[in-house]
């Protein structure tokens, strides 16, 4: 009966997450022009030529053509559906979790599925959207079916080749791909190898992408002419003002001096909090499971290694870009999906020690409403990061 109850909590957050994009998505309709990040990101396509960032972008510009539909109203469309595949399959991973606090920590907390709904509506869907789907439906499928030959590892290289055209950003993040599989093998296997072997090209190409000039200004007018009836506002105001599309006009030396303008002694230690904030769920879970004891020091290595790879990966974006709530919560939902699914990796499932108190649960609740992550730079304020905290400290 609990158990259905727990189901019931999960599922129900899964549609407050959706529907606060439904909403999003409604009131982005409406308006005269599309959003300069929210939308701009999605429809960078290949009209002015090859550039980066553009595979999704181009999909959906001849989509549009082949079915007649305005390419904006169709990108909205298009985000509610991915966002619903994403949110329906994770559910289907997570909901025969086990309940405890840790497992309600890290299924609730701010920095995982309800990041959209706690920073709405600054956090849409962006492209990471895709590489949790790969993340989750490799999980699935390792918990269902029995991996034989070349078909997973290949599926995933060419699910990485998509993920890098789509943003190559996501390159950083292809480790946690790998994860899996390792932890399904228990050792660096066959499958391991193999799937190792495969995200190779995927590298291969984001070096290439990374190391491609800056757009000009004749690819870029093309671009934007290309999104009717009516381009992002960025388009509009000729590059003056910034957004998705602008910024592939920028150089990585404009990154820098953008992420330095916004940064400052607030913005750092508020990212240091809520970061650290982040990472509690994911330890305390590990912690009460004992996740370690399951695995081998190999296995345990290897882990390490690639968390370790995909962090060296990711600190050159908190370099050149202030997404960094963002980049963190990438971490954190791939981390999540992960753990969860492993908990329900074998049917010997190991009850947490943790003892579940009214005082343990109310800690928890505490906890989870008590911060949010800010997705970028400009709302890394106290205020913003601990609304409640910061509304009880000013009524004193």
């Amino acid at each position: 009966m609990v158990q259905k109850q727990f189901r019931l909590a999960i599922f129900t957050m899964i549609h407050v997450a959706l529907f606060s994009q439904i909403y999003l998505a409604h009131l982005l309709w409406q308006t005269s022009e599309p959003h300069e990040w929210i939308l701009g990101e999605w429809l960078i396509n290949y009209q002015g030529g090859f550039i980066r960032r553009g595979l999704l972008g181009e999909i959906l510009f001849q989509l549009s053509h082949l079915l007649s539909i305005n390419v904006v109203h169709l990108t909205i469309i298009a985000q509610i559906i991915v966002f619903a595949v994403f949110l329906y399959s994770t559910y289907f991973l997570i909901k025969e979790s086990p309940l405890s606090p840790a497992t309600v920590a890290l299924i609730f907390s701010p920095a995982f599925l309800l990041f959209t709904v706690w920073s709405w509506p600054y956090v849409s869907v962006r492209k990471e959207v895709f590489l949790y789907i790969t993340l989750v439906y490799t999980c699935l499928y390792l918990q269902r079916s029995t991996p034989k030959g070349f078909s997973l590892p290949i599926l995933i290289g060419i699910s990485a080749i998509v993920l890098v055209l789509i943003h190559e950003m996501l390159v950083a993040y292809l480790s946690y791909l790998i994860i899996p599989v390792i932890l399904y093998e228990r050792r660096f296997g066959q499958l391991a190898r193999r799937t190792l072997l495969a995200l190779l090209p995927s590298m291969i190409v984001a070096i290439l992408l990374v190391t491609r000039p800056t757009i000009n200004e004749t690819t870029w007018k093309v671009l934007c002419s290309s999104i009717q009836p009516v381009p992002p506002r960025d388009c509009l105001s000729h590059g003056e003002y910034l957004g998705a599309i602008t910024f592939l006009t920028k150089d990585t030396f404009f990154g820098i001096q953008f992420t330095r303008l916004f940064t400052t002694p607030e913005t750092i230690v508020v990212y240091v909090l809520t970061g650290l904030l982040s990472v509690i769920p994911i330890l305390y879970v590990v912690y009460s499971y004992k996740l370690w004891e399951r695995l081998a020091r190999t296995v345990l290595f290897l882990i390490g290694l690639c968390f370790s790879a995909t962090i060296v990966l990711t600190i050159p974006l908190f370099i050149v870009a202030a997404d960094y709530g963002r980049f963190i919560s990438i971490h954190i939902t791939c981390i999540s999906l992960t753990i969860l699914w492993f908990l329900q990796l074998s049917p010997a499932r190991i009850d947490p020690e943790t003892h579940q108190t009214p005082f343990v649960w109310i800690g928890i609740v505490l906890f989870l409403i008590n911060w949010k992550l800010p997705i970028w730079l400009l709302f890394a304020t106290f205020q913003h990061a601990f609304p409640l905290i910061s509304l009880l400290l000013a009524q004193r």
